[in-house]
């Protein structure tokens, strides 16, 4: 599904019921009802308002600020690899330097090939996971010969030790999503702020139309944008594979 698709889904299925039940409020309800109801609710309107308006406009900031962090954390990684293939050079041939730029390479290419795709389903890649865990066996094998004497080397562990934290960065980032309970929580305040104003609006009609119109899109635009940031690995709005695409590029 398309951003827009899901952007306009959302818009129907918060602007549709709005509308449909300001109508049958109208409807059904007394002017007199209307108004003392209006009176009474006007301070739980307020209480409603503030505290789903601070809820949505956390998660907004939460949901991008991660998906940012995860962009960055890509972009580690991709310079993490770039260093380890440059320091190779700095191994003598008796390390099988060209090896281990191999297995950079490999690595790199399973994470654009085969672990992005499972990053969007909330998963990581057995195969690059093995094919990182072979590059630390290829280093620490490397450690009697080369640990106390190879600045490359020290400079090098610490590299691959920045790269598994980035690893696990992303791949933690990939299974933070807003969990169901909150998403309840979210969508049944806003069934609450709509009802609410079904009770609070003017008693001119068009008035009323037009306020609970305007909520009802603020509304389906939060919830869009909470959508849309959920997943930083899937959809029109992601954290892209470019960074380590580049590094694939300058390998080859």
């Amino acid at each position: 599904m398309t951003l827009f698709v899901e952007g306009v889904t959302i818009l129907t299925v918060v602007l549709v019921p709005a509308l449909v039940g300001l109508f049958i409020t109208r409807r059904f309800l007394s002017a007199s009802f209307h108004e003392a109801s209006s009176e009474a609710a006007e301070p739980i309107w307020a209480i409603v308002g503030v505290t789903f308006g601070l809820l949505l406009g956390f998660l907004v900031v939460d949901r991008w600020a991660a998906l940012q962090a995860a962009q960055s954390t890509v972009q580690d990684e991709a310079n993490d690899m770039v260093n380890l293939y440059q320091l190779s050079y700095g191994f003598p041939d008796s390390a099988m330097p060209a090896d281990l730029r191999g297995q950079l390479a490999t690595y790199a290419g399973l994470l654009v090939d085969d672990e992005w795709p499972a990053l969007g389903r909330h998963q990581s890649s057995p195969r690059a996971d093995a094919a990182f865990t072979g590059l630390w066996r290829s280093y620490l094998r490397l450690e009697p010969a080369l640990g106390a004497t190879s600045a490359s080397y020290q400079e090098s562990i610490k590299h691959l030790s920045d790269l598994q934290d980035a690893r696990n960065r992303r791949i933690h980032t990939a299974h933070d999503e807003v969990p169901v309970a909150l998403w309840v929580v979210l969508l049944g305040g806003v069934a609450l702020m709509i009802g609410t104003v079904w009770l609070t609006g003017p008693q001119h009609l068009q008035a009323h139309l037009l306020m609970t119109i305007i909520l009802a899109l603020s509304l389906a635009s939060i919830l869009f944008l909470i959508r849309a940031f959920n997943n930083p690995f899937q959809g029109d709005v992601r954290v892209d594979s470019e960074p380590i695409e580049r590094v694939l590029q300058r390998f080859e």
